[in-house]
């Protein structure tokens, strides 16, 4: 929901976050379950904050064209 607004985010570095949030590019992410991690993050997302157009530049990887033709390759070279 963030990227929709362009905005950037704190996540845990759970694998599937890490899928879709780039440190310091989109986000940052925290060690998962250490409180210090998290709040040294917050502090960082504060005192460096990732722009707007930078969040925006990032999310398009994930946008529909993007992922079709990322199917179709797959479906077209046999990959699963």
């Amino acid at each position: 929901m963030a990227y929709a607004w362009d905005k950037p985010v704190i996540a845990s570095d759970l694998p599937a976050f890490r899928e879709c949030v780039s440190h310091e590019e989109s986000g940052y992410l925290f060690s998962t379950g250490k409180a210090r991690d998290l709040t040294e993050k917050m502090e960082l997302f504060l005192n460096k904050p990732i722009a707007a157009e930078q969040v925006r530049r990032y999310r398009q990887r994930f946008n529909w064209d993007n992922y079709v033709d990322l199917v179709l390759h797959t479906r077209n070279t046999g990959m699963n």
